[in-house]
């Protein structure tokens, strides 16, 4: 609707005209903001997304929790996150299918408007190395990632989130977890610089089921994308962020 995008657009302009700073989350939205939407660049402040590591480090893993969810001697990709449109789970589901033959597991933790969907259609193609748990209190997750060989994080494939910079992996990397990007852009050249994870492009089952087959046999792989992360988390803690922030604030002049 040509009327309603023009009203937001005006909308947009108008609260950007009248606002004494915009925080973006990622250097890419920042770029965005001045390049595109024409604020100065002392209007904008960065605060990217980060971790507490109080909350999210390496731990041994949870046999209990192993043994309740049926996965005693698997190896547990972990997808945990938002369901929704913009992950392309169905992506997973493939990549599942295609290590029927192996001993690992895919573990969903969360809820969104595509759950029930990709659970049906994890059915209708005879999946049966996946695992779905509702969303879990943010305290809880530690326990998730302390099961996994490597998290997984997927985006489609769109210009939009060429910019973006998904939250979910500095809590997997803070547990010692490497990150497997489906995805494009900022975060796989971040994941990629850092040696913290391994990237494939978006959409493609085939290349992520070989990163997680890559992942769960090599062990010298694994422990050198497990030390890139943790480093990588250590550079994004909460603490250390917003002082950042505060810093660029008090230089600022509204």
């Amino acid at each position: 609707n040509r009327l309603l995008l023009s009203l937001a657009a005006a909308m947009e302009r108008f609260i950007y005209n009248r606002v004494c700073f915009v925080t973006a989350i990622t250097p890419g939205i920042r770029t965005t903001l001045i390049r595109d939407k024409g604020l100065p660049a002392a209007k904008v402040l960065y605060l990217p997304n980060g971790v507490d590591l109080h909350l999210f480090a390496p731990r041994a893993p949870d046999h209990n929790l192993l043994a309740a969810l049926g996965a005693t001697g698997k190896r547990v990709f972990l997808y945990a996150g938002t369901h929704g449109i913009a992950q392309g789970l169905p992506t997973l589901i493939d990549a599942a299918a295609q290590l029927a033959d192996t001993d690992i597991l895919l573990l969903f933790v969360g809820d969104g408007p595509v759950k029930r969907d990709l659970i049906a259609y994890a059915s209708r193609k005879g999946v049966r190395n996946v695992c779905f748990v509702d969303m879990q209190p943010v305290g809880e997750m530690a326990r998730y990632y302390s099961l996994a060989r490597a998290s997984i994080v997927p985006l489609v494939k769109a210009d939009l989130f060429r910019t973006a910079r998904p939250s979910k992996i500095f809590p997997s990397l803070a547990c010692g977890v490497p990150v497997i990007y489906a995805g494009e852009g900022e975060t796989a050249q971040l994941l990629g610089d850092a040696d913290a994870g391994l990237v494939v492009p978006p959409g493609d089952a085939a290349q992520l089921a070989v990163a997680i087959r890559t992942l769960a046999h090599d062990d010298s792989l694994h422990a050198r994308l497990r030390a890139g992360g943790l480093a990588l988390a250590q550079q994004y803690t909460w603490d250390r962020i917003v002082d950042d922030w505060l810093e660029q604030l008090n230089r600022a002049h509204c």
